[in-house]
């Protein structure tokens, strides 16, 4: 009988697991709310405003769906800077200002939600593009005066080169957070 040697046999050993893992059903079989990948369908939802209840920050708000407490809007491609310390984020530059931005764009408002391939994150956040009743795309606008940055995160892309634009032309005419860069 030939001989091999361990680091042979532990090469195989891992070559069959990786084999046995990859032909195994993904995580995604689970019904968590960040593992609802489904593409989003137009539904009567999607043509519905909602009172904005309190906007939490630059990029985060709550509407009033009916429930109890309302539901947590987490802002689709933008960050804004932190404007309090909770958890383990610290309060950032600017972040009151982009906090007041977002509040004054939002309060007494009623917005529509559209939606991307993942609809909630990790958090259990509602993650959204918001329209004003007039037609404002709230996203964007956030990011074309300076409040926020691009945050694209795969997969929700669809208006990925539309915010790079917003903040480029942001950038370009010292708006918001950009007139700090001197």
């Amino acid at each position: 009988m030939p001989y091999f040697s361990k680091s042979f046999y532990h090469t195989t050993l891992l070559f069959c697991l990786s084999i046995f893992l990859i032909s195994c059903e993904p995580i995604e079989q689970f019904n968590f709310p960040w593992n609802q990948n489904e593409v989003a369908k137009q539904t009567k939802e999607d043509y519905t405003f909602y009172p904005v209840k309190w906007v939490s920050d630059g990029d985060t708000f709550w509407i009033d769906d009916g429930s109890e407490n309302g539901k947590k809007i987490r802002l689709i491609g933008i960050d804004a800077p932190e404007s309090v310390d909770y958890g383990n984020k610290t309060k950032q530059e600017f972040g009151e200002e982009a906090h007041k931005f977002a509040d004054s764009l939002l309060k007494n408002k009623k917005v529509r939600l559209t939606y991307d391939i993942v609809k909630y994150d990790k958090y259990g956040r509602t993650l959204a593009y918001a329209y004003l009743e007039d037609g404002t795309f709230v996203n964007k606008k956030i990011i074309e005066m300076g409040y926020a940055v691009v945050f694209n995160y795969a997969p929700n892309l669809k208006y990925a080169d539309e915010f790079i634009e917003a903040e480029d032309a942001a950038f370009d005419n010292n708006r918001g957070l950009w007139a700090l860069e001197d």
